[in-house]
């Protein structure tokens, strides 16, 4: 059978994505293999950066191409404008994301080994989510899809 034509469904704008969910500071340790147990760890590789999964989308959409854009919700301190930054210089839309006064942004640490073994603890202040305001997300004109994660309910429902 021969394969379908799809050039005619290729458009010569990108295709414009929300994500919207959790945004974090993610502090990711390179280490040879898992630590096992109570001790210290000497890691081969840091690296700290905006993250968290509704981020990671926008991030991925960005590289390949699209259009991105992120509602979600960070902290009022130098995590929350560290992660903004680094999210923006990657392409990520970031105008629907909001800082919330007095609030924390929530933070992962990941230790991933050289197997592509991970482990993941992330802290968020409990009531986070409650001072965001979701109806920003009313407004979805020049969205062609929306990805939601369910780390902030309210906004995944608006």
């Amino acid at each position: 059978m021969p394969a379908a034509d799809v050039s005619s469904d290729v458009t010569a704008t990108p295709r414009a994505v929300l994500a919207t969910g959790i945004i974090t500071i993610d502090q990711i340790f390179g280490v040879d293999r898992m630590p096992a147990g109570d001790g210290k760890f000497l890691a081969d590789s840091f690296l700290e950066a905006g993250g968290g999964v509704a981020a990671n989308a926008a991030v991925t959409v960005a590289r390949l191409g699209g259009r991105s854009a992120l509602a979600g919700c960070v902290g009022d301190d130098r995590a929350g404008d560290d992660a903004l930054n680094d999210l923006a210089e990657l392409g990520v839309d970031v105008s629907r994301v909001q800082q919330l006064r007095g609030e924390r942004t929530p933070i992962s640490a990941a230790i991933v080994d050289r197997q592509g073994g991970r482990m993941v603890v992330n802290h968020v202040a409990p009531g986070f989510f409650a001072a965001a305001d979701s109806g920003s997300l009313t407004d979805l004109a020049g969205i062609d899809a929306v990805v939601v994660d369910c780390r902030w309910p309210a906004g995944a429902i608006e």
